[in-house]
C-alpha cells in the first residue's frame, strides 16, 4: 500500500452568474491510498474558510431554485391541458391566498391601531402587500400544485356556472368569475384600508 502526503494551499476562482468569486482554502493531508488497481479513493482533510462556505450555500440555493422552477414549469404545463379551467383554478387559489394572507398579516402578524390617517393607512397597505407578495413567491409551487389538483372540479363547476346563469360560452363565464375575484379583492383591500385611515 502506497501513501502520498502533500500540502496544498492557494486561491481559486468560481464564477456564478458572471460574477467572479475568490475561494481560499487550506487543504492539509491530501492522501492517495491504493490497495489494488480496481479500488482507489482520494480523501481530503482541510479547513474551508467562511467565504467558501458562503459560496457553497449560494450554489445550493441556486440548485434548489432551479429544481423548483423545473417543477413549477411541469405543473403549469399540465394545467394548460385544462385550458381556461386550469387558469381559473390557479386564479381562484391566488385570490383565496391574497385575501386570507392580507387579513392575517393586517390583523395578527403586524397589527396597528386604527385612525392613523389616510397617508399612513396607504403606506401600511403597501407594506402589508409587499409582505403578502413575498409570501406568494415562496408558496407559488404549492399553489400551482393545488390548482392542478382542483382543475377537474373547477372544470365541472365552470360548466355548471355557464349553464346555470345562461352564459353564451364558458369563455364569458370565465371572464365574469375573474371580474368577481378582482372586484372582491379590491373591495376588501379598500374597506380595510379606509377603516384604519
Amino acid at each position: 500500500m502506497k501513501i502520498l502526503q502533500k500540502r496544498v494551499s492557494g486561491e481559486s476562482k468560481l464564477s456564478i452568474c458572471g460574477v467572479s468569486l475568490s475561494v481560499y482554502s487550506d487543504i492539509q493531508g491530501m492522501r492517495v491510498s491504493t490497495t489494488s488497481p480496481a479500488t482507489s479513493f482520494l480523501a481530503f482533510q482541510g479547513i474551508i474558510t467562511c467565504r467558501s462556505w458562503r459560496i457553497l450555500r449560494c450554489i445550493g440555493v441556486i440548485l434548489d431554485v432551479s429544481a423548483q422552477l423545473t417543477a413549477k414549469a411541469t405543473i403549469l404545463k399540465k394545467l394548460k391541458r385544462y385550458g381556461i379551467s386550469g387558469i381559473l383554478s390557479y386564479g381562484l387559489l391566488n385570490t383565496a391566498y391574497y385575501l386570507t394572507t392580507f387579513l392575517l398579516v393586517w390583523f395578527y402578524v403586524a397589527p396597528s391601531p386604527a385612525k392613523m390617517g389616510y397617508f399612513a393607512a396607504v403606506e401600511r397597505f403597501l407594506k402589508v402587500m409587499a409582505m403578502v407578495w413575498a409570501g406568494s413567491q415562496v408558496t407559488k409551487l404549492v399553489r400551482a400544485g393545488g390548482a392542478l389538483a382542483l382543475a377537474p372540479f373547477v372544470d365541472r363547476g365552470l360548466s355548471w356556472f355557464t349553464v346555470k346563469f345562461k352564459f353564451e360560452s364558458e369563455g364569458k363565464a370565465f371572464m365574469a368569475l375573474v371580474g368577481v375575484c378582482f372586484g372582491l379583492a379590491f373591495i376588501l383591500f379598500l374597506v380595510v384600508t379606509l377603516l384604519w385611515a
